[in-house]
């Protein structure tokens, strides 16, 4: 600030002009930041009562045992180089694990999180694009949106789309960053912005984008681009001037955060190819593809002004036939006439071309281009799309007609209107996904042929004993979308759970008909065929799955491994189930679990060849030190090991250690189990399993 504007003089008590202007625009913008505070926590406070829900927050959060721990050494290295399930997000990784750490494994816990950091980011907007703009209003109206549309209400309610919330904070603080270096030039504000963007990008590769959205600020209303000619660019910028740049300068500065932002995204998608997680181009051609993304363009904006019709999935048009012809044209049609006026205004209102193509820009990535679900589109991928779109209506009007009396006051009265009615739709959008039931009868009601829907909710009337319900959701699904494997599958499962296994063998089959790539149908036929005892048709599923080269491979390979060694011990090919666990205990040296059955197979099998005395004592003993002694299984096996070496004192106090830990947890059948073990220690035998 010049020291002219300085108060402290006391011959000019009275404070000058620009002070006071300056002093009633701060308390305006803090008076507009409260509002914007309280409109949130009005309308997305109740997100702090709900749960976790079984989309996919199950899968990912709570039946993920590497955050069960919280934040340690191991974990943090975890979420900083793991790809599991296609995905490179230590940032999102990391704040799941202190929420762990601080709270538990506390879906309430999450979801506030969830809210204070899109409250954060929410205040951030309305402040960077007042500094950008000089315009408190307009920048209220567009933080208003954000908070609390209902489009946004996916990312508020969902905790498993805390990577949304972040990648929005810190785009926004890039801005703030950006914003700073452009008035003053200098290489720690330049390095704060690329610190800024990894940031975004670590929390969700989406951001790549953001490199492309700065040259358009730097257009409007940064007013960067020297073109010879006057830029157009707002009034009320009352910091730092900003000095203007050639347009081969600003593409020059942009290009590490260019490399960076295309390095993330090149990086994703070859993480989600390496991971099996992209859609065939035989089940989704390309022009089916861009069909959609126009189609998707299109309904984004409608859902925009009339938010109708939202759920938590949109299955793809593909799995009903296509898009009509007409659809496609027309949503093309719209996007080509907006594109053309936007261009043919850029000189007199900026901040439409800006606002769309951040629109259309930022969007790229989550289009549909590089498919890799079965959704035509997803609300989440809005979260910050849609600021282009608000921009565009805050201040892509004319000043002129705002300056007219009763033209003015209209227009300002619509965007209120148009605030409070998103507040009310967005409130209760927000509201459905309350618990997993609202979520999905709420699909379902919107949209009757939502086939993941009738199948989540299946599952529901399945864990709550309704199995007629269920069948005939099962039923509803596989017509609803008879081409698509996932409803065979989930009902060969539940047909699995009611004893009828040639039914579920039949509809497996299907499955894999269906989608010979989609992994889980062949493991859950292999674990029927066990049931079956038709031992090798089950191994030979098991390892096909692990061929398959599923998501989060250090997840699966491991179970498969350890059915598959399972088998081969009962179906009498024991030496191929030891060397199965070996291989386990090689590979992936944390599953204890797998270690202790092998160490109780090397000291009990009733086979003298079989028995490995030396080596079953040095594998319970490890597993033993590595479970901190706690645990009553794997002292059972060291005391079998113990004692199958002539250690006899040494197996009868390692069996009553495990006697006292299963009577602690009230386990009676392994409490059974040692008390009969520990008289054949005192009598100094080995305990020997029978043949049978």
């Amino acid at each position: 600030m010049s020291s002219t504007n300085h108060l402290s003089s006391i011959d000019h008590p009275a404070a000058s002009p620009v002070a006071e202007d300056r002093s009633s625009v701060r308390r305006l913008n803090l008076r507009l930041q409260i509002a914007l505070l309280l409109l949130t926590v009005i309308v997305a406070g109740q997100v702090v009562t709900f749960e976790f829900v079984s989309w996919d927050d199950g899968k990912y959060i709570v039946g993920n045992p590497r955050y069960h721990a919280g934040l340690t050494l191991e974990s943090i290295q975890w979420a900083l180089t793991t790809r599991e399930y296609g995905f490179w997000i230590p940032v999102t990784r990391l704040s799941f694990l202190t929420d762990v750490s601080l709270f538990g494994m506390n879906g309430r816990a999450f979801h506030a999180t969830q809210l204070a950091t899109h409250i954060i980011a929410t205040l951030l907007l309305f402040r960077v694009l007042t500094q950008m703009t000089g315009q408190a209003w307009p920048a209220a109206f567009v933080a208003a949106l954000f908070a609390i549309h209902p489009l946004h209400a996916e990312t508020l309610g969902w905790a498993n789309d805390r990577n949304d919330v972040l990648c929005g904070l810190f785009w926004i603080l890039t801005l703030l960053a950006y914003q700073r270096y452009a008035r003053q030039p200098a290489l720690g504000h330049y390095l704060l912005t690329v610190c800024m963007l990894l940031l975004a990008v670590a929390s969700k590769p989406m951001a790549a984008t953001l490199p492309c959205v700065l040259m358009l600020l730097d257009y409007w209303p940064l007013g960067r681009l020297d073109w010879g000619q006057s830029t157009p660019q707002y009034s009320g910028h009352n910091e730092s001037p900003i000095r203007q740049r050639s347009l081969g300068w600003l593409i020059a500065e942009k290009i590490p955060l260019l490399v960076l932002g295309i390095g993330a995204l090149a990086a994703a998608v070859a993480v989600k190819e390496e991971h099996d997680l992209l859609v065939s181009d035989n089940l989704y051609p390309m022009s089916s593809r861009f069909s959609n993304a126009a189609v998707s363009y299109a309904t984004y904006i409608a859902q925009t002004f009339y938010p109708r019709g939202l759920a938590f999935y949109y299955p793809h048009p593909r799995l009903f036939g296509g898009i009509p012809d007409w659809q496609v044209w027309l949503s093309a049609g719209v996007l080509v006439l907006v594109t053309g006026w936007a261009v043919a205004r850029m000189k007199r209102q900026p901040a439409l071309i800006v606002g769309w193509l951040w629109y259309l820009g930022t969007l790229v990535p989550a289009i549909g281009i590089v498919q890799v679900s079965t959704s035509a589109r997803g609300d989440r991928y809005t979260y910050l799309p849609l600021i282009g779109l608000f921009l565009m209506l805050a201040w892509g009007i004319p000043r002129t007609w705002l300056a007219k009396p009763i033209l003015g006051r209209v227009i300002r009265l619509a965007a209120c209107v148009f605030v409070l009615v998103s507040a009310i739709l967005g409130a209760r959008q927000i509201s459905t996904w309350r618990n997993s039931r609202a979520l999905y009868e709420h699909a379902i009601a919107v949209q009757p042929n939502n086939f993941k829907a009738l199948m989540n909710l299946a599952s529901i009337e399945v864990q709550e004993d309704h199995p007629d319900r269920a069948l005939a959701l099962y039923d509803q699904a596989i017509a609803t979308a008879p081409m698509y494997a996932r409803p065979y599958q989930n009902k060969a499962a539940f047909l699995g759970r009611q004893g009828q296994l040639d039914e579920a063998v039949s509809l497996y089959k299907k499955a894999i008909e269906l989608a010979p790539g989609y992994a889980v149908p062949y493991e859950n036929l292999g674990n029927i065929y066990v049931r079956q005892k038709k031992y090798p048709e089950a191994i030979e599923h098991f390892q096909k799955c692990i061929r398959l080269n599923p998501p989060s491979r250090e997840v699966w390979e491991p179970r498969l491994l350890e059915k598959i060694g399972l088998v081969q011990v009962t179906a009498g090919q024991v030496a191929e189930g030891i060397a199965t666990y070996r291989l386990i205990i090689e590979r992936y040296p944390q599953h204890n679990s797998v270690a202790c059955k092998l160490a109780w197979l090397l000291a009990t099998h009733d086979d003298p060849q079989i028995r490995q005395p030396e080596d079953s004592l040095r594998i319970a003993r490890r597993v033993d030190e590595a479970t901190g002694h706690s645990n009553p299984y794997v002292l059972d096996a060291l005391a079998a090991a113990l004692a199958v070496n002539g250690q006899f004192d040494a197996a009868v106090a390692a069996a009553e250690q495990a006697r006292k830990l299963a009577e602690a947890s009230h386990d009676q059948t392994l409490i059974t189990q040692l008390e009969s073990r520990l008289a054949i220690y005192r009598a100094g035998h080995p305990y020997i399993e029978s043949a049978n």
